[in-house]
């Protein structure tokens, strides 16, 4: 039997779990245009991305064209950009941010992710959603054997991966996991780690950066051979892009390329005495700044891949090292193109690092 009451309510609490930016953000670009105000092309198509005049607000969580004069709720944005009724609307968005159903479509036709920092989401909010999901992806691989054995034949112990905390996104689980943990999807779709279709990490063994014991950033590695990223992070905004450190500079610092040559470092116990970085990809000479401003300066270890293009990036961190006064050696090695390539080699792998750690001149 049909129940207003219980209706009126349903629609409040997907009007309160819905933000309309990030509705939006899921049909195209969304740029802040004030304090609780965001602004993208009008989803009907009547002006143009040049001049944008479709306004969302997030105090009253509804828009207004002022090209075409459409305006109405976050139900009604959806049914304009979806082109159906009123109720096929509520239902995507019930099912969505009420349930954490997704719907799985082939990559080529996703829509865009949600765009860099909206919202008012807090440091200790955005820590706590992807700390929920490293603890959601860990217990998916757990369950994945193919996974562990991908991982083994990559060298990586039982230990080293549940130190890591690395875990698997399956592409469809993670939404129901957080709602049911009591986390707000739509916070977590402004973080980059779900679309209305499902999860960005989808298929991929997914490493977290961590500060202490909280994880600050995520990337994730494909099993696909073709056709797919090998690597893919989450968007730089809210979760900020940033290199993997730990241990403490004893003896100097190692600086490597991926997660798999960190996870190599970590393996052979070398934190006990380096402090270990990993790049991901955040550029040689922006990951190195911080350390070049330390008061104490230690020695750097480069450690990047053995190939052209590897060495020629680690001619430029000694370049950019070496005007901060900063001391720093290139690592060479035969038989793999880098540190994770070693770590498939058993120990055969780490003696050819610790040579290569000491054979480096200062």
């Amino acid at each position: 039997m049909y129940d207003p009451a219980a209706r009126a309510d349903e629609l409040r609490r997907i009007k309160e779990a819905a933000s309309i930016s990030d509705v939006a953000a899921q049909y195209g670009e969304v740029k802040r245009s004030g304090p609780d105000r965001f602004v993208c092309r009008c989803l009907c198509g009547h002006n143009s991305d040049r001049h944008p005049s479709f306004m969302l607000y997030e105090g009253d969580n509804h828009f207004h064209c002022f090209a075409c004069g459409r305006h109405g709720s976050v139900i009604d944005l959806v049914a304009l950009a979806e082109n159906c009724g009123l109720t096929a609307a509520i239902g995507m968005l019930k099912r969505r941010y009420l349930y954490g159903e997704t719907t799985q479509v082939p990559r080529q036709v996703l829509r865009p992710e949600p765009p860099k920092n909206l919202g008012k989401m807090t440091l200790p909010e955005v820590r706590c959603i992807l700390n929920a999901a490293v603890r959601h992806y860990q217990q998916v691989l757990c369950a994945r054997p193919a996974v562990l054995g991908y991982l083994k034949a990559r060298g990586m112990s039982d230990r080293t991966t549940a130190f890591l905390r690395v875990g698997y996104s399956d592409g469809q689980s993670l939404a129901r996991a957080l709602h049911d943990a009591g986390m707000n999807l739509g916070m977590a779709a402004r973080v980059g780690l779900l679309s209305p279709y499902g999860e960005a990490m989808r298929a991929r063994v997914v490493f977290p950066v961590l500060e202490g014991d909280d994880a600050v950033f995520l990337i994730g590695r494909t099993l696909q051979r073709d056709g797919e990223p090998k690597y893919l992070g989450l968007p730089d905004g809210l979760a900020h892009k940033q290199p993997m450190r730990r241990g403490q500079p004893e003896r100097g610092v190692i600086v490597v390329e991926g997660p798999f040559d960190y996870a190599a470092l970590v393996q052979w116990g070398l934190d006990a005495t380096f402090q270990l970085v990993a790049l991901l990809g955040v550029g040689h000479t922006k990951a190195m700044s911080d350390l070049a401003r330390t008061e104490t300066k230690p020695r750097v270890l480069i450690a990047l891949d053995q190939d052209r293009a590897g060495q020629d990036g680690a001619l430029r961190l000694v370049s950019a090292l070496t005007e901060h006064g900063v001391s720093s050696a290139v690592l060479q090695w035969n038989g793999a193109k880098d540190c994770g390539e070693l770590l498939q080699q058993g120990e055969q792998g780490r003696v050819t690092f610790e040579r290569a750690l000491s054979n480096a001149a200062f």
